[in-house]
């Protein structure tokens, strides 16, 4: 466990906060290769296993549950996965976590409120650079009414680079106008 939120300067926080402006930033599991979180994130991505992202999300609820509910969250919003993907998949592995979050803290899910509208190329063999460089006008908030104003929790499976967290998080900021943004991985290597 990260345990990032006990630390001042938090990691991820500071890792982020040159190109998104975010209240807090959470991260369970700190992300090797080959380590526990590589292997369960698999799992959870590839292998079939969405009762992963459930339970790893009720844990780092219950982990992060004192700070989390401090922040006064209005509504938990998974980073949406393309549709194709998503059917491919059989689920989106953030919605998981997101529910495993949401049950534990009892903070309502929005995740219609924005999609992602294009899909590229998997950006996880895209180095640091080509992955922040990328066009990554992908997403589009579809419900502003209901985020405007609000304190979001956007949750995310991994925060490698940041290049997706960053995307997703500037379109809620700019377009859905979002009061609060504060952001929860389940692993990060940062």
């Amino acid at each position: 466990m990260t345990n990032y939120h006990l630390i001042n300067p938090n990691p991820l926080e500071t890792a982020l906060s040159g190109y998104i402006t975010i209240s807090r930033a959470h991260a369970y599991l700190k992300y090797n290769k080959k380590g526990t979180a590589q292997k369960l994130l698999h799992q959870l991505k590839y292998g079939g296993s969405k009762k992963v992202g459930l339970i790893l999300g009720k844990w780092m609820a219950r982990d992060l549950k004192s700070d989390l509910e401090a922040s006064q969250i209005d509504y938990i919003v998974p980073v949406p996965l393309y549709r194709t993907r998503s059917r491919k998949r059989g689920y989106n592995q953030s919605m998981e976590i997101a529910r495993g979050l949401s049950e534990t803290l009892a903070i309502p899910i929005a995740s219609e409120v924005i999609k992602r509208i294009r899909m590229y190329k998997s950006q996880a063999q895209k180095s640091r650079l080509d992955r922040l460089n990328s066009d990554q006008s992908e997403y589009k908030v579809i419900d502003k009414a209901m985020i405007e104003g609000k304190h979001i929790l956007l949750v995310d499976d991994v925060i490698t680079t940041g290049a997706t967290i960053g995307a997703v998080s500037r379109e809620l900021l700019l377009v859905g106008e979002v009061a609060k943004l504060s952001i929860a991985c389940l692993a990060t290597g940062k």
